[in-house]
């Protein structure tokens, strides 16, 4: 996922892959602050399913990717907005996250594959929840405060299995 909100999707398997689908869930996350003014993420404040995001995408060939901006995916902007300002933007905006539900079927075994992805709502702020390799930002706040992120992920990744009926430990299932 890009910074300007850009989902690429790669097909780096031995097989294509179709059935590409995926579902978007917001989550609004609750936060503590400490002594020094810092957010500590401590759960999910609320929720909302936004159910399948259009793409156009329904079979992607080894090798190949597809690039899908999730900026223009609904005329509504409203319906899952992104917002503009980062790093000057307030509070409530920064702890809103998208956690996008990416699903494919292998095309010869047509074995599912499930994966997950968290993104922020703020244009160009950085995944609270991936590896800042290669990027110059990152969220900072030494231990506790990575500890605090990897809980909340983990619940979020929980609710999904909770929302989708699936294992929250397992990638590929029937």
């Amino acid at each position: 996922m890009s910074r300007n909100k850009v989902l690429t999707i790669r097909n780096v398997g031995r097989v294509d892959v179709e059935d590409v689908e995926i579902e978007a869930t917001q989550y609004v996350l609750r936060a503590n602050r400490d002594a020094h003014g810092h957010s500590l993420m401590i759960g999910i404040e609320s929720f909302s399913r936004i159910g399948k995001i259009p793409q156009p995408y329904i079979r992607i060939a080894v090798g190949d990717h597809i690039d899908i901006n999730l900026l223009d995916r609904f005329e509504n902007k409203e319906f899952m907005p992104f917002y503009e300002g980062f790093p000057a933007v307030d509070e409530k905006k920064i702890l809103q996250q998208y956690c996008l539900r990416i699903k494919f079927r292998n095309a010869t075994t047509k074995k599912r594959e499930i994966d997950y992805l968290i993104t922020p709502a703020v244009r160009q702020a950085p995944p609270m929840f991936e590896n800042f390799e290669g990027s110059p930002v990152g969220v900072g706040g030494g231990y506790e405060s990575s500890m605090a992120l990897f809980r909340v992920k983990r619940l979020i990744r929980e609710h999904q299995g909770e929302l989708y009926d699936d294992n929250p430990q397992a990638r590929y299932w029937n």
